[in-house]
């Protein structure tokens, strides 16, 4: 069995960029209730030095490269990975090739583990 220690960064780590006009708007006709579907790819700005396994975002989850490995390699099912757009403030950071590994996941039903042991 295995055990996975993950590092969380806070809000104040990733700032949200995203635009009005960046999403589909649906507004439920009983409750009033309002799903917001982002268009474009999820635009962020990160600020800290080293990269996290896992980010929380105004509704929105951003995992690292670890993250996703796990998941695939496990053959977890109910989710989708969406790719982000990210803004540094310090431009040394484009080098950190992980950077461009984090992506948003999202559910799409019931997480599912399918190996079988």
């Amino acid at each position: 069995m295995n055990f996975y220690l993950l590092r969380e960064k806070s809000d104040t780590n990733v700032i949200f960029k995203n635009t009005g006009e960046g999403y589909d708007i649906t507004e439920c006709d009983k409750c009033g209730g309002v799903l917001s579907i982002i268009k474009n790819p999820l635009k962020v700005q990160l600020r800290d030095d080293e990269i996290s396994d896992f980010y929380k975002l105004m509704g929105n989850n951003i995992i690292g490269s670890g993250i996703q490995d796990i998941l695939i390699r496990h053959n977890f099912k109910g989710f989708k990975l969406s790719p982000i757009e990210i803004e540094v403030k310090n431009e040394e950071r484009l080098l950190d090739k992980e950077l461009f590994k984090l992506a948003r996941i999202e559910a799409t039903g019931k997480g599912v583990f399918s190996k079988i042991i």
